[in-house]
């Protein structure tokens, strides 16, 4: 059982010239039922004769910030690794974007959540809900994900699906989301962030390393956090190298997930520190999705084709 008011939380902020970090991270502590328990780091990459320097606030000696020129940024998981290095041992780990808000007492339900899943390595993650700056929100329901195909680079993208209301318990999901993530700190070590992927291919990875490492996924039974998607600054709108950091990051999963092997040096750099795990085969999450990746199919009942 988790101490519902005493375990600390160290909360993850990868942020690109996002005004919104600011008041995300303020309603982080104001929403939470003990805010003297929740710990940030925030990679902060501002553009220094544009962007504000800082996004501190009263609870300043609680947050640990990376400033970074934007123009030296290399992308979203980039920085979440970054990010990571700031945890100082915290129990809990929870990832979310700058452009997020939470409800009342959010620390206290994502334990009872936690306690409602019957594993001893729980990761909870989902789509989440929609907020539209400054305090616009959209309906509070649980979520949970699917597939809803692979692009043109042969990787799989999701859609969010909402309920109608609260669901009586957390839901078994092969699928994470990159903007809401919360489990034992010990993701940290078992499965750092590769921060040589960029954009797309983050989620898939993520969540295979994660489960082949032994952590079972489940989405909420409720809404928690929102999350908004009308960002104004995109990396890849502002770096040409974008394309070539994606393309590099495509080829890094594809090899990773048995797609499509490379034998290109700069593609495989320092893959082996954040590979798949030992716990559970691959095919076994293809099977638990209900998918085969190497030949991008879906299937509606788990894939006997499968070896």
């Amino acid at each position: 059982m988790h101490d519902k008011q005493l375990s600390t939380i160290f909360v993850s902020i990868a942020s690109y010239r996002d005004l919104e970090c600011y008041h995300t991270i303020k309603n982080i502590f104001d929403k939470a039922s003990n805010p003297n328990r929740v710990y940030i780091g925030v990679v902060w990459q501002y553009m220094p004769d544009i962007d504000p320097h800082n996004v501190q606030n009263d609870y300043s000696d609680n947050v640990k910030i990376i400033k970074i020129d934007a123009r030296e940024s290399r992308g979203v998981c980039w920085a979440r690794s970054k990010a990571q290095s700031l945890w100082s041992g915290q129990e809990f780990y929870l990832q979310v974007d700058s452009h997020s808000r939470f409800v009342d007492n959010w620390d206290v339900i994502l334990f009872e959540e936690i306690e409602k899943c019957n594993s001893d390595k729980v990761v909870l993650s989902t789509i989440c809900m929609q907020y539209t700056p400054p305090n616009e929100y959209g309906p509070l329901a649980a979520t949970t994900m699917r597939i809803d195909g692979f692009n043109n680079d042969r990787l799989p993208f999701f859609k969010g699906i909402r309920h109608e209301e609260n669901i009586p318990s957390p839901v078994p999901s092969p699928w994470v989301c990159g903007h809401f993530l919360f489990c034992s700190s010990k993701i940290i070590l078992e499965c750092p962030y590769d921060p040589y992927l960029y954009f797309y291919g983050e989620e898939i990875s993520l969540a295979s390393r994660l489960w082949t490492s032994g952590w079972d996924i489940f989405a909420p039974s409720r809404g928690i956090v929102f999350h908004g998607y009308s960002v104004v600054h995109r990396h890849w709108k502002d770096h040409k190298n974008g394309s070539l950091l994606n393309e590099m990051a495509y080829k890094r999963v594809r090899h990773l997930l048995g797609i499509e092997i490379t034998d290109d040096a700069n593609v495989l750099y320092d893959l082996n520190k954040y590979s798949l795990g030992c716990n559970r085969l691959l095919s076994d999450y293809e099977r638990f999705a209900h998918i085969d990746l190497k030949n991008n199919l879906i299937f509606k009942k788990k894939p006997d084709s499968l070896p």
